[in-house]
């Protein structure tokens, strides 16, 4: 069903893209009492790129990260019905709630904007190696 839900009229494709996860999440966290520093102006940028991290880490989990989209068995492997119900508790540590952890977003964050020397919103090959203190980077095989 919720899937259902999520998918709405989107198209007759059983799947769901990323884009009906960031409208989900966004909504989500739009009012979450654990991230009021959003809504000041210092920390705004943010929040963007946090939605955008836990979207990429539920497709990651899922197995549908590199296509941008999964399917209803896809979806049932992230066990969404739980995760809702922990952000539904204001008591509950999001730091603890799968894909939600900002602590972890913010980390990783900081590290690619550390990468990022270039400041194009990418990493390159250069940079890449830098991640893990040099060596080599080949590409990847299928």
């Amino acid at each position: 069903r919720l899937f259902h839900l999520i998918k709405g009229c989107h198209g007759s494709r059983s799947i769901l893209k990323a884009t009906d996860f960031t409208r989900l999440v966004r909504r989500l966290l739009s009012y979450h009492p654990q991230l009021e520093f959003f809504w000041c102006d210092s920390h705004s940028g943010m929040h963007a790129p946090y939605i955008n991290s836990v979207v990429a880490s539920m497709l990651w989990h899922a197995g549908g990260w590199r296509r941008g989209e999964i399917n209803l068995r896809q979806f049932s492997s992230l066990n969404l019905e739980a995760i809702l119900d922990m952000l539904q508790d204001p008591s509950q540590d999001l730091n603890l709630v799968p894909h939600f952890s900002y602590d972890q977003f913010y980390v990783a964050y900081v590290k690619f904007v550390h990468l990022d020397t270039s400041a194009c919103g990418s990493l390159g090959p250069m940079e890449l190696m830098a991640f893990e203190g040099g060596g080599p980077v080949g590409r990847a095989r299928r």
